[in-house]
């Protein structure tokens, strides 16, 4: 009996262990794959303030460098020429390399480049500006040794020039910063649809485990510890119908000593 009360114990906990590690795994994979798609999607809207701070930044930047060559530019401008010759060159090289990172990438900005297509498409409709003012801006600071009338000539036509391709390159521009604001919210929006996804899942992994581990385990456990109950009262009855039997014995026994030594005395 002892025996098999032991080894009904142990196939049951050995059963409950396995359940729990079950469940626990279940719910240890959930929150592991959840953690890792949360963190994606924050890498990925961390990337995407760095993408529209730089391509706003970028409208600004051509206002800027459009203000510096006029001021270059201007007649009355003889003192600090040359400081501001050294700021177009700097806003230039900004201008141009940020250009460069928002479609390529770079490394030391942390931006992939991965545009969309739209971006993309938008991208190639401002080249055209985009080139058509960096060739202006560098032919203005480029020195030139013919005539000043035909130079200063030029130098107008050349800022006429930057003056319509600004427009062009701030319209475009703008709708870029834009469609990258609009992929970021509908990243935001997926982000969210995907937590409460996450959310359901995890409930209704929870759900199943209480419906079809832990309460099966619960009923398993009432039912061994009931059968143990049970199996104890009847080790109880045993030892108890044991006792008795023991008693009836000696008294027998008693007995037939009694009857035999009267039988003795009855035959001296």
């Amino acid at each position: 009996m002892s025996t098999k009360v032991t080894s009904l114990d142990q196939n049951t906990f050995n059963k409950l262990r396995k359940l729990y590690i079950i469940a626990l795994s279940a719910i240890a994979v959930s929150v592991i794959l959840s953690q890792i798609l949360v963190r994606k999607y924050l890498r990925d809207q961390q990337d995407d303030a760095k993408i529209i701070n730089i391509a706003g930044r970028q409208r600004m930047l051509s206002q800027k460098l459009t203000k510096e060559v006029l001021l270059y530019t201007n007649a009355n401008l003889t003192t600090n020429k040359g400081e501001v010759l050294d700021n177009i060159k700097s806003t230039l090289q900004l201008w141009e390399s940020s250009h460069q990172s928002l479609q390529n990438g770079n490394d030391s900005l942390q931006i992939e480049g991965n545009n969309s297509e739209a971006i993309q498409l938008m991208f190639k409709e401002l080249q055209p500006s985009f080139t058509k003012i960096q060739t202006s801006v560098k032919n203005i600071l480029q020195e030139s040794s013919i005539d000043a009338a035909i130079f200063k000539k030029q130098i107008q036509q050349e800022t006429a020039n930057l003056r319509i391709q600004e427009q062009q390159f701030l319209t475009i521009m703008d709708r870029i910063v834009n469609q990258y604001d609009k992929e970021a919210t509908l990243k935001v929006e997926k982000l969210q649809k995907l937590e409460f996804i996450l959310l359901i899942v995890t409930l209704a992994i929870l759900l199943a485990e209480f419906l079809f581990i832990f309460w099966p385990a619960a009923k398993r456990t009432k039912q061994t510890i009931k059968n143990l109950l049970v199996s104890e009262e009847k080790a109880k009855e045993m030892a108890f119908n044991a006792d008795a039997l023991s008693q009836a014995k000696e008294k027998s026994v008693n007995q037939l000593k009694a009857l035999s030594l009267v039988m003795e005395q009855t035959l001296l």
